[in-house]
């Protein structure tokens, strides 16, 4: 193994390189490996190939070789014959494994400490899920039919949680690392999708000749309420729901362990997470001599935890019942190598591709499951992703001066542009009817029109007359901004930085203060955009630097882009100009002085 590199892990998280972070939270004390640059892809497009694939991963890491990536849970389907025509509508790889020398590996590594500013670097949007209570009931419904005919004694029902996605991936795989601390979390980067896993649950350890696996089977969503968890938990439904898999899974052992080696030494222990509480039980086993990685996939995947028993009557309900492919979700994420596999089961899993976002959600179904508590604890088990979301109104200050707006047009283009970043519904027509109706209340004065738009699209609007704002001395402040922060580029209610700022210098008679980023350039001032008038000429720092394009200063850049030029500005810059102006659309210029 190579030894811990952090600069490789920064990179690999920042960067472009493909490859795997299977990461445990310190807390958890279980090491953590970061596989990059492969020697060789193994990838699997279609299930005729799924065991051909498989036997090429055993072979190298027979002759020494690390294998680590996933397998899609409809990979499953290429281990029985009668599902292997079955039209799985998959996008992703049944199968993707990289083969490498050796990973590198970290003891207890603090993700959130390589990545500063993590919490401000993305956006996720409200989830929206695939299944309505409506949907969800008919089915559910058709599931409990064939469970109370004894076809099936219990179903894994899974839907999606979609979402719109802006920003860095690494920075949501870090602040979700914070809020939900887990031994089997992973970040997977590909050409066209990244890969975020904030799994509790092991599938299978194997060490040696040793196999440990699992499965978690049992959940309560928190609430004040409840006293006590544990009996909650270990109600009559959460031990049989638990017992029927750790049945199912003795049973798949039984296929690769030596007769009589098997055991399950810890039943029906709780689990506290952030939002919930889960149930797990262990299972161990010795398997046989001729055991190798192929056949312990063969024998055990997909888990029976999130199929259900028996595990075939299972799957083939799950073909015929679930709308969308799940993808990795639910399949399996690891390495194995010649004397170690250690593999997670995917829940809690998120796949990115460009702007969009999904993750997978669901629930074991059995005889004396309600529609209605299901249902309610899917949508509990996506409240970690859901915490996240974002929740800031996008804000356009606008003059209203005797009855017209300055630079409408712009002002109009700048919220739509920033409505489609963040994933917000946007109508044109309720942006202008409520300008219509603040024009109409407010026809003659000079106002400060201020229109918000909400993440559920709604528009909110109001003016307040405009009192005149003399120039005033101004300050740099000493906090430095984040360039690649994704907030600084749009005007929402995700201001607290500033605010908080600018109200100490406020109280000490400062007009206003002025902000650098990380690399010292000046960016912008807490409400306005900075212009140095320099032999003549005005400049203003690019947006680049982490700034808002303030609809005013677009206006003069391209109506004389001779007199008003962008240029990189530092704090030596504006202590040498001739003059400094604060500038926007509602106040104008503003002349200010610099303490």
């Amino acid at each position: 193994m190579y030894v811990k590199n952090t600069e490789e892990l920064k990179n690999f998280l920042t960067g472009r390189p493909e490859g795997l972070f299977l990461y445990s939270a310190p807390k958890t004390g279980g090491k953590s490996y970061l596989f990059t640059r492969p020697l060789r892809v193994i990838r699997c497009n279609n299930l005729k190939s799924l065991i051909t694939a498989l036997k090429t991963v055993s072979e190298f890491t027979r002759q020494g070789y690390y294998a680590a990536g996933f397998m899609a849970y409809e990979a499953g389907y290429g281990f029985e014959k009668k599902f292997r025509r079955v039209k799985t509508g998959l996008k992703t790889p049944f199968l993707e494994f990289g083969i490498y020398k050796a990973p590198y590996v970290f003891s207890k590594t603090d993700i959130c400490a390589l990545l500063p500013f993590y919490k401000n670097r993305f956006s996720v949007s409200p989830l929206k899920f695939s299944e309505g209570f409506k949907s969800y009931k008919k089915k559910f419904r058709r599931i409990m039919k064939l469970v109370n005919n004894g076809d099936v004694y219990q179903v894994n029902h899974c839907f999606n949680a979609g979402f719109h996605f802006q920003g860095l991936a690494a920075s949501l795989f870090a602040a979700l690392c914070e809020t939900q601390p887990v031994a089997y979390a992973s970040f997977i980067r590909r050409k066209d999708k990244t890969i975020i896993s904030l799994s509790p649950e092991l599938f299978f350890d194997a060490k040696g000749r040793e196999i440990t696996m699992r499965p978690m089977k049992g959940t309560l969503l928190k609430d004040k309420k409840v006293k006590n968890p544990s009996k909650m938990l270990k109600n009559e439904k959460g031990i049989a729901e638990n017992v029927m898999i750790v049945d199912l899974l003795r049973n798949d052992l039984g296929r690769i362990c030596e007769t009589g080696s098997i055991s399950a030494p810890k039943l029906f222990e709780l689990e506290e997470y952030r939002t919930l509480y889960q149930m797990t039980s262990t299972i161990r086993g010795t398997l046989k001599g001729n055991a190798d990685f192929l056949g312990v996939i063969k024998a055990l995947f997909p888990s029976g935890s999130v199929t259900g028993a028996p595990k075939i009557s299972a799957m083939n309900i799950i073909h015929k019942t679930e709308d969308t492919p799940r993808g990795v979700y639910t399949g399996a994420i690891g390495f194995a190598c010649q004397n170690r596999s250690v593999f997670s089961i995917p829940i809690r899993t998120i796949e990115i591709s460009g702007n969009d976002g999904v993750m997978g959600i669901g629930s074991g179904i059995v005889h004396d499951s309600k529609a209605a508590p299901e249902y309610k604890e899917c949508l509990g088990k996506a409240s970690f992703l859901a915490e996240l979301a974002n929740n800031h109104s996008i804000i356009e200050s606008i003059l209203l001066k005797n009855g017209r707006y300055f630079l409408l047009n712009l002002h109009l283009k700048r919220i739509q542009k920033s409505a489609a970043f963040f994933g917000i519904k946007f109508r044109r027509s309720d942006f202008k009817r409520a300008l219509k109706n603040l024009r109409r209340k407010n026809p003659r004065g000079e106002f400060k029109a201020r229109v918000l738009l909400a993440p559920d699209g709604k528009i909110r609007a109001q003016a307040a007359r405009l009192v005149p704002l003399p120039g005033g001395k101004i300050a740099i402040s000493p906090l430095k901004t984040d360039s690649l922060n994704i907030y600084l580029y749009h005007k929402t209610e995700n201001r607290a930085f500033y605010d908080n700022d600018f109200k100490r210098y406020k109280r000490k008679g400062f007009a206003d203060v002025i902000y650098t980023n990380e690399k010292g350039e000046i960016t912008e001032a807490h409400s306005s955009n900075i212009f140095a008038e320099i032999n003549g000429v005005f400049y203003t720092p690019p947006v680049s630097c982490g700034l808002l394009p303030g609809t005013f200063r677009e206006y003069l850049l391209k109506k004389n882009p001779s007199l008003y030029k962008e240029r990189v500005l530092y704090p030596k810059d504006l202590k040498n100009a001739d003059n400094l102006y604060l500038v926007n659309s509602v106040r104008g210029f503003v002349k200010a002085a610099l303490v």
